[in-house]
């Protein structure tokens, strides 16, 4: 993640509609990404394989349609290996 002060980061979470469980750090990531949204930057997520990036990504879109009804559009772009997931 980059240099942005986890403490001072909005305490955002999965929205109720999401039906996943995230862990501390993908907590922390969804965080970081919605901090990015907020202030208009980008960002790669780009955690080891298999730390969770997908389900973070979703909390991400859920939370952004559910809190603040912004629906999209949004741009996906994923290996075939986890297209069944989107």
């Amino acid at each position: 993640m980059s240099s942005v002060d986890q403490g001072r980061l909005e305490l955002v979470g999965a929205p109720a509609a999401f039906h996943g469980t995230l862990k501390e750090y993908q907590i922390k990531g969804l965080r970081w990404l919605n901090n990015l949204f907020e202030q208009g930057i980008n960002g790669i997520l780009a955690d080891e394989m298999g730390l969770g990036k997908t389900i973070q990504t979703i909390a991400l879109l859920a939370h952004l349609a559910i809190e603040q009804g912004i629906w999209g559009p949004h741009l996906v772009i994923v290996p075939t290996t986890i297209l069944m997931n989107w």
